[in-house]
Order: structure tokens, then sequence, then C-alpha cells
């Protein structure tokens, strides 16, 4: 067996703890995600003189 399969089947646990800290990981990032309703939006301006 080879790459990741081969490593899964041989160490079931060790994936599982793996995927609990990907999840966890995920889990706190979007918690941290700094989110804004009206986000600060330049508006352009244009001058014409004549």
């Amino acid at each position: 067996m080879n790459g990741i399969v081969g490593i899964a089947l041989r160490r079931p646990l060790t994936i599982v703890a793996m995927m609990a800290v990907i999840m966890l990981g995920g889990s706190l990032a979007l918690v941290r995600l700094p989110v804004d309703i009206f986000p600060h939006i330049g508006v352009p301006v244009v001058a014409a003189a004549w």
C-alpha cells in the first residue's frame, strides 16, 4: 500500500487524531475571523475643471 492510504490503514488512531486537530484549528480560525457587516469602501471622486 502506498501513500496516505497505507498509513491510514496501519495507524487509524493517528489519522483520527490528525482530523480532530484540523477540525479544532478550523473552528478556532472561524471564531477568530474578523467579519464586518459594512466594510470600508473608498468612494471614487472625480473632479472636473474647465
